[in-house]
């Protein structure tokens, strides 16, 4: 319980059972010393009564501190904690405002709650991971867990869930025992029957947000100069799931205005379409699929189209050109968009495979996030030694940005790196396209992953960050296009993630932002592109037309698939 205490603050522990607005405390006796030194801290939320999925339920006090407390059910102890009302309830079904922690793989079992009838009668309920309680850190529920309750307590999104269990007589007690995972419980309720809608917080950053390194002065002005040169490097930079919600939001934040991000200032600006093969609603592997090869794929699948017909990027189709390509991420090098440009596997979750792909091509440069599983021996059920192998293929292994600008002349590069900060996006791109220049020109793809991390998680700052990230990139992009002609640096997203919308601040409150989902929408990405060759992109563009036309600047055939 160590996370928790570090968490949470460790405050005095009641739980409250609601009952017709009647609120009856745990008596003393019934307090465990586990459940006296451990609580839940709800921070921001005051203790008293509200509503939660329809149902009415009351926060308690945790002591004296002002915050609302929880009792968290210990596994191994086997702790019990029963409720016994009063006045007998008829209500029908019984409501738990709960959560689970470290709860483990799908189906595990997080504690149990009897119901005790007048009649002598009991009933009771299993409650499980995946089915009737999730981690407090999710997202998202499931069929008997709706998330209900969401706060922002300045380190995490907290989520409570909801679960109902059918409980047809007078009841009389309650009492809930601890499974095999931690169990927070934070309010229990006899109530009707309700569908419980699931709700999507509103959430304002906490973080204080720097802005980006601005753009130099005269910048924007010789990379004008230089539009209608001749194509031969191109930037481009990816923001997963960072939709115009994100990026109002974030542009708000930190500049206090919208419109104020680097990226905004790029001459040609519009949206595009994501949609994949079989959905309206794409996932990373289908729209990397598109903004890498120009032809649509069914989700989850890599590399190649729905008859699993191999297909080669637009990156891989310059290398054999005899351009230098570098593909960066902040994601793992395996992650869904940065495997799209090498590539070719019917499902992203195939890591081992992704790995043994990168092996077959001969890119420059090839840095993710410190995630070395797939390349290891133990991890993959081949037992191959992909970075022994790698090395044998002229690639240095780095696990630092300092040391990927070390690398000696020659060499190509395999990153595993440790990402903090937006401003080391751009401080990576930079490095990358140094050591890359050459007079015959270069692809390089750079994917910040942390605004997709902020749409799944319904977390701002962590929005935030990514869009801050991204925008690092673009800096650097258009600083290195001022000083090299022929340079085409473009901004966009593979889709938007969290449904983000902003409520404008009004009256000296913060800007705050609102998330509609946890997963991905089909709503249009916005599009940026500046320098050389901006002016070749259409008003009405789709994710495909993007590599086909970079393609046709380069001067290179891309791989299509049969009509």
């Amino acid at each position: 319980m160590s996370v928790l205490r570090n968490t949470f603050a460790a405050v005095f522990a009641v739980l409250f059972f609601s009952l017709s607005a009647v609120p009856v405390p745990i008596p003393a006796e019934k307090r465990t010393a586990a459940n006296e030194k451990t609580a839940f801290d709800l921070g921001m939320q005051k203790p008293g009564k509200f509503s939660a999925g329809k149902v009415d339920f009351e926060f308690a006090s945790a002591g004296n501190s002002g915050k609302c407390g929880a009792v968290i059910l210990n596994p191994g102890q086997k702790e019990k904690i029963r409720l016994d009302l009063p006045v007998p309830a008829n209500g029908g079904t019984l409501y738990l405002l709960h959560a689970g922690h470290k709860c483990g793989k799908s189906r595990s079992f997080v504690g149990k709650a009897t119901v005790f009838f007048r009649d002598g009668k009991s009933q009771t309920y299993p409650v499980r991971r995946g089915k009737d309680a999730f981690d407090f850190t999710a997202s998202r529920g499931g069929r008997n867990a709706i998330r209900a309750f969401s706060i922002y307590n300045g380190a995490t999104q907290i989520s409570l869930f909801v679960s109902k269990f059918p409980c047809k007589g007078e009841v009389t007690a309650v009492e809930l025992e601890a499974g095999d995972v931690p169990w927070v419980v934070v309010a229990v309720s006899i109530d009707r029957d309700a569908k419980i809608p699931v709700i999507y917080p509103k959430t304002r950053a906490v973080r204080k947000h720097k802005p980006v390194q601005p753009v130099p002065a005269g910048v924007m002005q010789k990379i004008a100069a230089s539009e209608k040169q001749k194509v031969k490097n191109i930037i481009f930079i990816i923001g997963d799931g960072m939709g115009a919600g994100a990026r109002e939001f974030t542009s708000r934040l930190v500049y206090g205005k919208p419109m104020a991000l680097p990226a905004d200032q790029f001459p040609f600006r519009t949206r595009a379409t994501t949609f994949s093969a079989n959905s309206k609603t794409t996932d990373s592997a289908a729209s990397g699929t598109a903004l890498a090869g120009g032809y649509k794929t069914n989700n989850g699948m890599l590399g190649m189209n729905p008859q699993q017909q191999k297909i080669f990027s637009i990156a891989s189709m310059a290398k054999k050109a005899g351009y230098a390509v570098g593909i960066v991420t902040t994601d793992s090098i395996t992650g869904a968009t940065p495997s799209a440009f090498f590539a070719h596997v019917p499902k992203r979750n195939m890591a081992a495979e992704i790995v043994s792909d990168l092996a077959e091509c001969d890119f420059d440069i090839v840095a993710g996030n410190a995630n070395e599983a797939p390349f290891l021996p133990k991890y993959r059920k081949d037992k191959k030694d992909m970075l022994s192998i790698l090395a044998q293929q002229n690639m240095v292994a780095v696990r630092s940005l300092d040391a990927m600008s070390k690398v000696p002349a020659g060499k190509r590069i395999l990153g595993f790196i440790r990402w903090n900060e937006p401003e080391e996006v751009g401080k990576a791109l930079e490095i990358t396209l140094n050591r890359l220049k050459n007079d015959k020109g270069m692809f390089v793809m750079i994917e910040c992953s942390w605004p997709d991390y902020g749409g799944h998680g319904n977390n701002p700052d962590t929005s935030a960050k990514g869009v801050l990230g991204a925008e690092s990139a673009a800096v650097a992009a258009l600083k290195f296009a001022a000083d090299n002609p022929g340079t085409l640096v473009v901004v966009t997203a593979d889709h938007e993630t969290g449904g983000i919308t902003v409520i404008k601040p009004e009256n000296g409150n913060p800007v705050m932002v609102k998330y509609s989902t946890t997963s991905h929408t089909g709503a249009p990405v916005p599009f940026f592109a500046a320098g050389s060759g901006s002016q070749d992109f259409p008003e009405k563009l789709d994710n495909t037309d993007i590599p086909k036309i970079f393609a046709k600047q380069l001067g290179i055939v891309l791989q299509q698939p049969a009509e």
